[in-house]
């Protein structure tokens, strides 16, 4: 199943309200993951895999063969995050 389109990085960040921050794997999965356990971000350490390994699915066959469609835009999925 898809979402409902793809943005670059740098866009889905300054969308959602957030601010980029570099930072060596080694110390940021570890971080995340405590910043995670204790409730202060929404973002688990496993995510950091979807950054560093990037993948775009086409789901047009998916679509036609089972009639999904995303129940929200990217500007609504972005919106809900910056609350």
């Amino acid at each position: 199943m898809t979402g409902p389109g793809e943005v670059p990085l740098r866009t889905a960040i300054r969308e959602t309200g957030g601010r980029p921050a570099a930072a060596a794997e080694p110390v940021a999965r570890p971080l995340l993951a405590r910043l995670f356990r204790a409730g202060l971000v929404r973002i688990p350490p496993g995510s950091i895999d979807y950054i560093k390994y990037p993948c775009t699915i086409a789901g047009e066959r998916f679509a036609e063969a089972t009639g999904f469609r995303p129940l929200f835009g990217l500007k609504e999925s972005f919106r809900s995050l910056r609350r």
